[in-house]
């Protein structure tokens, strides 16, 4: 994966792809998406969610003035947070390393038996977990 592409930055984006980028900004650098998925936010409001399955990564374009990018997921080990690969990590792992980076955590209560959520909310940040390791780190821009 292109080392451009493959930084998790917690409120601007993932390396050189920021959020606010339009669908046009995004197509330039990742070509088409293998899915699109529709999103009705409210009644007549639509946005989209572009799949990428073979990099393991989802762009949440919301309808601001135009289509903008306000949230990335990803799911594989190639995507690094300050450095170091995550997904796969057990709970505990992902607490220590958590608590390092910041002070306060929000751990969200369990979702369903095996999944589960911690939520850093300070930083728009979702660490989701399935059978107690890492499957997908989610984050999204911030009110001003």
């Amino acid at each position: 994966m292109e080392a451009t592409i493959n930084t998790i930055i917690p409120k601007y984006g993932l390396g050189k792809i920021k959020f606010g980028m339009g669908t046009g900004e995004l197509l330039d650098i990742l070509n088409n998406p293998d899915d699109i998925e529709q999103i009705e936010f409210e009644e007549g409001v639509f946005g989209e969610n572009w799949h990428y399955d073979k990099l393991g990564l989802s762009f949440l374009f919301e309808p601001f003035d135009e289509l903008q990018i306000s949230s990335v997921s990803v799911s594989e080990k190639d995507f690094l947070f300050d450095g170091k690969s995550l997904i796969g990590k057990t709970k505990p792992e992902i607490l220590e390393f958590l608590t390092k980076m910041f002070p306060e955590l929000d751990l969200s209560p369990e979702l369903e038996e095996g999944d589960e959520l911690i939520l850093v909310n300070e930083e728009g940040l979702y660490f989701w977990f399935e059978d107690d390791k890492l499957s997908e780190i989610q984050w999204e821009v911030l009110p001003d």
